[in-house]
């Protein structure tokens, strides 16, 4: 009965060639691991992650998926990152979204001084897309914290400003 499992057990058993580098010398040290063994545990968070939303910002070309408050991947070091978060169909509060600018593949709003009053921003949320409107776009000093100057159901996107090392950029947005 379990010859057929020690048969595959044994086919499957992968030699790996491990590199390390001990006193200053390269030694090649095989290393056998059951192939199972390789798909048993999530490799990466993204394994067991799972985004819950996703911002939609056409003018500046930025679609990224957003994880939930205490899911490893909600940081800004990898994706926006929600701050606050109130559900949108419950309309009772703002959400506040704050990502990278600069030149880096997580600069997600490293054009977020483009938006100008009137232009769009999405959010995906439970398979509905809610849709905001751009109404004022403002500076803050940069003290590792903003003011939020509104109160409401409103959409707001910090970042560093692109420009202005000193200075923090704040976009809000109402619901449409």
């Amino acid at each position: 009965m379990f010859g057929g499992l020690k048969n595959k057990i044994k086919f499957g058993i992968i030699i790996t060639l491990v590199i390390i580098n001990h006193f200053m010398f390269k030694t090649l040290i095989p290393l056998e691991l059951p192939v199972y063994s390789l798909f048993k545990e999530p490799t990466s968070i993204e394994d067991i992650s799972n985004p819950f939303a996703t911002l939609i910002i056409p003018k500046i070309k930025v679609k990224e998926q957003l994880y939930p408050l205490n899911d490893p991947l909600n940081q800004v070091e990898l994706h926006p990152e929600i701050i606050i978060f109130n559900n949108p169909a419950k309309k009772t509060g703002p959400i506040l979204i704050a990502a990278h600018s600069g030149n880096t593949k997580v600069s997600f709003f490293k054009r977020l001084d483009h938006l100008l009053i009137g232009d769009i921003v999405h959010l995906e949320y439970q398979d509905i897309q809610y849709t905001y409107q751009v109404y004022l776009t403002e500076e803050q000093a940069k003290k590792g914290f903003i003011r939020i100057n509104e109160e409401g159901i409103v959409l707001i996107l910090t970042t560093c400003h692109p420009h202005k090392e000193t200075k923090q950029l704040v976009v809000y947005a109402k619901m449409q």
